[in-house]
């Protein structure tokens, strides 16, 4: 990740925050109308925040820890830690999203970084949220490959309440357009981690049946529009090549062969 997307991580959560919360106001907001408000203080990397239901804040930071605020108060105990998270260049504690029903069911999907065999991995843990800890794990999908620079991993559920999960190419680039390898892929779940019958691969015997979309280099952001339903993904490009991408059902974005303003036919063109 470049320069670029620690900045835009940090512009998000700014402005998340300044619309949600009213402790410490600058009692000098800017003529533009916008106020900066301090949530929490002295955290290490804090990567992928989601609401609860009662407005409180669960997030993960990077080092391997899922915390809480509430009543806008940074409560001291995390809520889980990851004693195998492998923390290196842009690795650890990362993914993290709420189940659609998560005030029936208090279902968290965590994703993170362990070692393999000296191998990096990448894998996404369903886990209940009772009494402020993290408990009753089942794993989703596991053994992704994965690096210190390009593992991806946002996770979220679409509107038709499959779970998302992005990967990075783990650095072995040309992996991004094999259907056989996990690398640099955008996959679709079910809740439980088993294959929906209408992925775009799922009858292909020699593809990987959880791949919704491929050719990706390392997608770290991923939302789906209210009201449209369409999917757009962020993702870290080679220097000057970022891209922001309209993600459609079973296509290819190019990855390593395609990137920056580079066009060919059967793979998608970024938007920006």
């Amino acid at each position: 990740m470049r320069k670029t997307g620690y900045l835009l991580l940090l512009l998000t959560m700014i402005v998340i925050f300044s619309f949600s919360f009213t402790n410490h106001r600058d009692s000098n907001p800017a003529s533009d109308g916008f106020q900066i408000d301090t949530v929490a203080e002295n955290l290490r990397v804090p990567w992928q925040i989601v609401f609860l239901p009662d407005k409180s804040i669960l997030f993960t930071e990077r080092e391997g820890r899922v915390r809480i605020i509430r009543n806008n108060k940074l409560i001291s105990r995390p809520v889980f830690n990851l004693n195998d998270v492998v923390l290196r260049n842009k690795t650890g504690a990362l993914g993290l999203c709420l189940h659609p029903r998560f005030s029936i069911n208090r279902q968290v999907y965590l994703a993170s970084n362990y070692l393999l065999e000296n191998s990096m991995k990448l894998r996404i843990v369903r886990y209940e949220l009772r009494n402020d800890t993290l408990t009753n794990p089942l794993t989703i999908l596991k053994d992704i490959p994965a690096n210190q620079n390009h593992t991806g991993c946002r996770l979220v559920f679409g509107p038709d309440k499959k779970l998302y999960i992005t990967t990075g190419d783990a650095d072995q680039a040309i992996l991004a357009q094999d259907l056989k390898a996990y690398n640099g892929k955008i996959l679709r779940v079910n809740a439980d981690g088993s294959v929906p019958g209408d992925n775009p691969f799922f009858n292909n015997d020699t593809a990987r049946k959880e791949i919704w979309s491929y050719g990706h280099r390392n997608p770290q952001g991923i939302a789906f529009q209210p009201g449209t339903g369409l999917l757009y993904e962020s993702e870290h490009g080679p220097t000057g090549g970022d891209e922001v991408n309209l993600i459609r059902k079973g296509a290819n974005y190019g990855w390593p062969g395609v990137h920056h303003d580079d066009r060919q036919a059967g793979m998608e063109s970024p938007l920006v």
